[in-house]
Parts: structure tokens; sequence; C-alpha cells
């Protein structure tokens, strides 16, 4: 039948199971549920191949599932992305990724979120633009000092993840020192 095919179509395309792909081919309400079941189990997938941190394979999902979710269900995966994509070198995927994760404020121009701040510096020392990495390792600060001092007042596990991320803003900022001096003794 059509339906069949134009699953079968998608789980080639998509790589999917063909019962998930089934749902591709769905209309009307009934496609806006198994959509959501859908792009809820590849989000689980996503966030289990970035803990075992199968970069390449997460990159792979990522790139191939980017155009077929809605806007909302990609911002959800960004960040899940734009570290595959990091990892795997694929600077112009993460770039796209990082404005999808955060939208800079279209008054000053800074990053609205931690995270999107750290990526966006990330990108910044890539490009070899260490003023705009290190306004945006301020922004990440900055964006971060209040909710760490309630995590680290909660719990240490509730705080781990925010204490790895200043720890990783200092390396950063490091990096950061390191090149502007390599570049400034002509190395």
């Amino acid at each position: 039948t059509t339906t069949t095919t134009a699953a079968a179509a998608a789980a080639a395309t998509a790589r999917l199971p063909l019962h998930l792909a089934s749902q591709l081919a769905m209309t009307g309400p009934m496609r806006a549920a198994r959509s959501f079941e859908l792009s809820n189990a590849l989000l689980g997938k996503m966030r289990c191949l970035a803990a075992l941190a199968e970069w390449e394979t997460l990159s792979d999902l990522c790139r191939e599932q980017w155009p077929l979710f809605e806007p909302h269900v990609r911002r959800e995966m960004s960040a899940m992305a734009a570290h595959a994509a990091w990892h795997m070198g694929h600077w112009q995927e993460m770039t796209a990724y990082v404005d999808c994760l955060d939208l800079p404020d279209h008054i000053t121009g800074a990053s609205q979120t931690a995270n999107g701040a750290f990526l966006r510096a990330v990108i910044h020392v890539r490009n070899e633009k260490y003023q705009l990495a290190r306004s945006c390792v301020e922004r990440a600060r900055e964006l971060m000092a209040t909710e760490f001092a309630a995590l680290v007042g909660e719990s240490y596990e509730r705080a781990y993840t925010d204490m790895v991320r200043v720890q990783q803003l200092t390396e950063l900022d490091e990096v950061i020192q390191v090149r502007e001096m390599l570049m400034r003794c002509g190395g």
C-alpha cells in the first residue's frame, strides 16, 4: 500500500525501523501523537549515545534527523548535536546547532544561556577570534553564577555538572591566553 511504501522510504532515509518509520506516513492527530513518541525515542537514543561518548554515531544521527524534526525538538537536541559535532571537528554543523540552542540577545548580541555562551566561546577559539571567545567565557560565568550558588547549597550531586563546566571555562580561558601569547610572539 501507499502508506507502507512511504514508511519504507522514510525508514531507508532516516535509518529507522519500519514500525517507527510507518508513523511518519500517518496524518492528523494520530501522526502528531506518534511523532511525539518517535522524537522522544530518538532523543533518548541521542542522550544514551552522548553519555557513552559515541560521538561519531551521535553526530551522524543528529545530521540525519535534524531536517526531519520540528524546531522545538531541534532546540532540545541542539546541545547534544553541538557537542557531537565539536568532538568530530564538524565546525559548521556545530555553529548551526549552537545557533539553534542559543539565539543571542537581539540588542546586546550576548548569549542567553551558559551552555550556548560556552559553546560559542569554543567556536570563537577555533576561528581565532579570541576577544569574542573571552567575552563568551565571561558571559557563561555570569549566567552560571546565581544558579551555581543555589545548586552548591542543595547538594554536591546537583552541582557537579556545573562545577565541571566552571573548570572547562577556566581551561578555555587558559587556552585563549596561550593562543594570544603565541600570536604576539609570532608563533
